[in-house]
């Protein structure tokens, strides 16, 4: 086999379990992962281990079962001893394949995490610039943020937080005077 055409095991990102086998001709009940349903694309394949390898099968078909689960066939899964060898067996998709997973969402309030502001200039309660986050320090729950080219730590709590802008990237923290 050459393992060129597969993809490295830990990329691939897990959408589904197989559940039970059903009917005689391969047919099986998929159970999906939370929210991942809107994911599955019949055209792009999905990944079965076998022997450690992601193996790709495509879909032959679907009838969706509510939102969490679904009657599936695969290629090459035809009779009901294959199916009942892939019971409990993971689902897996490769992210590489799906645009909407590799894209970068673009930055809203809503779904900013406390990763995306580094690189946001840190700005005191007064504007003035502190400088630039280079590194989040989570030290036993208490957020701090590394500031570039100086050694100091903020601690971050949301009480603390003034503002955060998107648009320029900043974000303004109220900081007691005996920190800098």
């Amino acid at each position: 086999r050459n393992s060129l055409m597969f993809p490295a095991p830990d990329t691939l990102l897990q959408i589904a379990q197989v559940q039970k086998s059903y009917g005689t001709s391969g047919e099986v009940i998929i159970n999906f992962s939370a929210d991942m349903y809107e994911l599955f694309d019949e055209k792009r394949p999905v990944f079965l281990f076998f022997d450690r390898l992601p193996v790709p099968f495509f879909i032959e078909s679907f009838q969706p079962k509510g939102t969490k689960k679904a009657l599936v066939s695969l290629t090459d899964i035809d009779t009901m001893e294959r199916a009942d060898e892939i019971v409990g067996e993971k689902i897996y998709i490769d992210p590489k394949d799906y645009e909407e997973l590799t894209a970068s969402p673009e930055l809203t309030e809503e779904n900013l995490t406390i990763e995306d502001i580094i690189g946001f200039t840190l700005l005191d309660q007064h504007e003035k610039k502190i400088g630039i986050i280079t590194y989040i320090h989570d030290f036993a729950g208490n957020i701090c943020f590394e500031i570039e080219e100086t050694d100091t730590y903020i601690p971050y709590h949301e009480e603390l937080l003034i503002d955060i802008d998107i648009e320029s990237r900043t974000i303004t923290l109220e900081i007691s005077e005996g920190l800098l």
